[in-house]
C-alpha cells in the first residue's frame, strides 16, 4: 500500500489536497479545494486494475458539488456505463485522466522520454477522448512552498497539442504539479 498527500494551491495559497491511495491493484484519488470565490470541490476516483494503466477495466467517479456519479466498465475497445444506458467505442490506448498519474510513473520509473495515449474526460467520457501526450523535459529549478528550491526534471503534459500541465520529479518521485492555474506539492509519500 502506498498513500501520496499533496498540498493543492492557487495564486500561491493553500486552498485544499490531492490524496492518492494505492492498495489491492486500485488507485484511489480524492481531490478536495476550495476556490477563490469560495466554491468547494471534492472529486473522488477510483481506477482498477493498475498493474497496467492500458488495461484498465473499470473506473468510478463521483464529483459531490456537481452532483455526478459514474462507474464505468471497459470491455475491450468498448467502454460501458454501469447502467448499460450508454457506451462508446475508445482507442486501446484510452485511459481516465485520473489513471494519467500511473502513466507519468512509468515514464519516471523506465527511463522513458514519451508516452502517448488517448486521454478520457472522467466525468463524460462519452465525448472527444484527447490525443495526449507525456514528454520528459529538461531540468528545471522549482520553488517549494516553505521557501526551499530544488533541481527536479521535468515532464509536460499535452492534449491535442495544447500544454495543460507540468510535472517535476527527483529521484524520490513526483515533486510538484502544475494544473494550469493550481499547483500541488507533494508533502507526504
Amino acid at each position: 500500500m502506498t498513500m501520496t498527500v499533496e498540498g493543492f494551491y492557487i495564486d500561491g495559497t493553500r486552498a485544499g489536497t490531492i490524496v492518492r491511495h494505492l492498495a489491492d491493484g486500485r488507485l484511489r484519488t480524492v481531490t478536495s479545494f476550495e476556490e477563490p470565490d469560495g466554491v468547494r470541490v471534492h472529486v473522488e476516483h477510483c481506477v482498477l486494475p493498475v498493474h497496467d494503466p492500458f488495461a484498465w477495466t473499470e473506473y468510478f467517479y463521483v464529483d459531490h458539488m456537481e452532483e455526478t456519479r459514474l462507474s464505468v466498465r471497459r470491455v475491450g475497445t468498448t467502454i460501458v456505463e454501469e447502467l448499460g444506458e450508454r457506451s462508446v467505442a475508445v482507442s486501446a490506448r484510452a485511459i481516465p485522466s485520473y489513471a494519467e498519474r500511473l502513466l507519468l510513473e512509468r515514464l519516471i520509473r523506465d527511463g522513458l522520454d514519451r508516452v502517448e495515449y488517448s486521454r478520457l474526460d472522467d466525468a463524460e467520457p462519452w465525448g472527444h477522448a484527447g490525443d495526449a501526450v507525456l514528454e520528459l523535459g529538461e531540468a528545471e529549478t522549482i520553488q517549494l512552498p516553505d521557501g526551499t528550491a530544488r533541481t527536479c526534471s521535468s515532464v509536460e503534459r499535452r492534449v491535442d497539442g495544447e500544454v495543460t500541465a507540468r510535472y517535476w520529479f527527483d529521484g524520490s518521485g513526483v515533486v510538484k504539479s502544475d494544473w494550469m492555474g493550481a499547483e500541488s506539492y507533494v508533502e507526504q509519500a
